[in-house]
C-alpha cells in the first residue's frame, strides 16, 4: 500500500480500538508504533528523534534506524509535528517560571522581616518582571492591522502575444495555427 494511502487509513482508525479496525498485522503493528511515537511525543514535547529511535528499539524490537525514522516521519504527516509545538510548550514554560519567580518574591517580601532578603527578593522580582515583559513584547507597539479592504487585485490582461515572455517571432499567429494543429483536437464549427 502507497504511504500516503495507509497515512490515510491510519488518519480515520487513529483513535479507534484495535478490535474495531480492518487492519493487516503489518499495519496494526506500525499503527501501535506511530501511537507510542506520538504520546511519546505529548508527554514530552522536548524528546529528541535519537530518544524516540531508542524508544522504538526497546519496546518494539526495531532494529532498523532508518525504519524508526519513518515510523517518526509518518507520526508528523499523519498527526503534525509534534516538535514544532515545543516551541509553544517552551514558551510557555519560561512564562510560567517567570510568574513564579514573581510569586515567590511576593511571598518573601511579605514575609520576610530581613531587609536584605527583601531588597534581593525585589531585586529578583524586578528582573523577572524586566524580562516577562520583553519576552511578551511589552516594550514594543502593537503592529497596525492589515487594511484588507484596501487591498485591489491587479487587472489581468490575457493575450496570446508571446513577444509579452520575451519569445520573438516573425508571425506569432502562425506559430499559434502551428501548435493548435500539432496539440489540439477540434472540429471547426460553422456560425
Amino acid at each position: 500500500m502507497a504511504r500516503s494511502a495507509t497515512i490515510d487509513k491510519f488518519r480515520k482508525v487513529f483513535f479507534e480500538d484495535f478490535n474495531e479496525m480492518d487492519l493487516s498485522a503489518q499495519e496494526a503493528e506500525q499503527l501501535r508504533r506511530i501511537r507510542a511515537v506520538y504520546t511519546l511525543q505529548l508527554d514530552n514535547p522536548m524528546v529528541s528523534s535519537k530518544e524516540i529511535v531508542s524508544m522504538l528499539g526497546s519496546q518494539f524490537g526495531i532494529k532498523s534506524i532508518p525504519q524508526a525514522y519513518r515510523d517518526i516521519a509518518q507520526t508528523n504527516a499523519l498527526l503534525g509535528s509534534v516538535p514544532n509545538s515545543a516551541k509553544q510548550w517552551t514558551r510557555y514554560m519560561v512564562t510560567e517560571t517567570l510568574k513564579g519567580v514573581i510569586t515567590r518574591a511576593d511571598f518573601i517580601i511579605e514575609n520576610s522581616l530581613d531587609d536584605d532578603v527583601i531588597i534581593r527578593a525585589m531585586d529578583s522580582k524586578t528582573k523577572a518582571a524586566d524580562k516577562l515583559a520583553k519576552y511578551a513584547r511589552l516594550d514594543q507597539a502593537d503592529p497596525d492591522p492589515v487594511p484588507y479592504e484596501d487591498i485591489v487585485g491587479m487587472k489581468t490582461e490575457f493575450t496570446t502575444d508571446p513577444a509579452v515572455m520575451g519569445i520573438e517571432m516573425d508571425d506569432p499567429q502562425s506559430f499559434v495555427e502551428k501548435v493548435k494543429k500539432q496539440y489540439v483536437e477540434f472540429e471547426e464549427v460553422e456560425k
